[in-house]
């Protein structure tokens, strides 16, 4: 049984690497950049994860309130995740049934606010989540533990970059 939760590990830790490094700064930054936006709103997005690691020390204190780590680590991780529903929902009502132009400079602002808040969501979750993981890994397993894990990432981060890179340098008609 323990086998299924390390292969589920291993899998949620490659799709969680695919996700922040298609929504990372780098990508929004990039396309921003590709988009002609201002150098302020690309210089916001490049700097989301730092202002996002700045408040990793407060999922120590998070830590502390009542609830399973499990528990508290899954609330902020799904709040975070769903946060980036906002953008694509607006992108694609905006895109799709709007007859208004595509406001550009609008949605990569609302896009920088909701990076910054999954960024600091994100990081106040990380504390929380390594202490759920060594409580559910047999201690005698955890090297091994990190060393696929860390394999499944690893693969997902160069497939990730790869097709990030492709959605960047591609041109949308109409923006």
């Amino acid at each position: 049984k323990a086998s299924g939760w390390i292969l589920l590990l291993c899998f949620e830790g490659a799709a969680a690497t695919a996700y922040e490094t298609w929504f990372s700064s780098v990508y929004l930054g990039g396309l921003a950049g590709e988009l002609g936006l201002s150098v302020t709103i690309a210089s916001l997005l490049t700097s989301v994860l730092w202002i996002g690691s700045l408040v990793q020390v407060g999922g120590l204190f998070v830590s502390g309130e009542s609830g399973s780590l499990k528990t508290q680590t899954l609330r902020l991780a799904i709040i975070a995740r769903s946060l980036w529903l906002i953008p694509l929902g607006a992108a694609a009502y905006w895109g799709l049934v709007s007859t208004q132009p595509f406001p550009v400079h609008r949605w990569f602002e609302m896009v920088c606010v909701v990076a910054i808040s999954v960024a600091v969501l994100a990081q106040t979750g990380n504390p929380l989540w390594m202490a759920w993981i060594r409580g559910i890994v047999p201690t005698h397993f955890q090297g091994r533990f990190w060393g696929i894990r860390q394999r499944y990432c690893m693969i997902a981060l160069v497939t990730a970059n790869a097709l990030g890179a492709l959605i960047v340098a591609w041109k949308w008609r109409g923006l």
